[in-house]
């Protein structure tokens, strides 16, 4: 069980509803840059067109009729926008306190990296 999920169980009686669990708000470009700070980019191969912002918004809306059902719907929902969430209140009223968005996605890179999820190196 997670932390937020024992502290609902054993005692933050001013706890009720539902709780976002989240200290940060990255984007994708943030997690990507993240792994170039590992050195992850020089080993393997990733996204090099940053088509998140300006023209690279439309630019990718427009080759989406070439894409999967499924990634189109992904992508048109999603391009351009960042989504925002408020962790306060978790933090508040349960008692828990969130590690940094670099450590998390520090720790996500290095366990894929060692587990071999990263897909085929460069």
């Amino acid at each position: 069980m997670s932390r937020p999920h024992i502290s609902l169980r054993l005692g933050a009686p001013e706890a009720s509803g539902r709780y976002i669990v989240s200290a940060w708000n990255v984007t994708p470009r943030d997690v990507f840059e993240s792994a170039g700070a590992l050195g992850l980019r020089d080993r393997y191969r990733f996204p090099i067109l940053k088509l998140d912002r300006g023209l690279g918004v439309p630019l990718s809306k427009a080759f989406l009729p070439f894409q999967s059902k499924g990634i189109r719907d992904y992508l048109r929902s999603s391009l351009g926008v960042r989504v925002l969430v408020d962790g306060s209140r978790a933090e508040r009223e349960l008692g828990i306190t969130y590690r940094s968005a670099e450590e998390s996605l520090a720790d996500t890179w290095r366990n894929l990296d060692e587990w071999g999820l990263l897909g085929r190196q460069s």
